[in-house]
């Protein structure tokens, strides 16, 4: 499914939804994809959603254990826990992902 993607935590943490579609955090194009597989750091299976980005053949982006939060029209968020990699080691966070199919809404006009 191909679909525009918005981030809508930073490390755990909520952005603002002023911040969601603004002139610096504009949503990637590209390919949704969500399966079951092993996950060798955490020894069970996981359901992941994959975002692949437009023009690249690789996922760089995935979400642990999501699921659907809520559907409406064109759009629905998916929810679950991202890996980061940080000087300690690996990191879990929890995250979610606002999935559109339609275009994003124009940027707001100011200054």
């Amino acid at each position: 499914m191909e679909i525009y993607l918005v981030k809508v935590m930073r490390l755990g943490v909520e952005l603002k939804k002023s911040m969601w579609f603004d002139r610096y955090n504009r949503p990637p194009f590209g390919k949704l994809e969500i399966g079951d597989s092993s996950d060798q750091g955490m020894h069970r299976n996981s359901i992941r959603a994959y975002f692949i980005p437009d023009k690249q053949m690789v996922s760089s982006q995935y979400l642990l254990d999501c699921h659907i939060l809520w559907m409406h029209q064109k759009r629905f968020m998916l929810t679950g826990f991202e890996m980061v990699q940080t000087i300690d080691g690996p990191a879990r966070y929890a995250q979610s992902w606002l999935c559109m199919q339609e275009e994003p809404p124009p940027l707001p006009e100011g200054r």
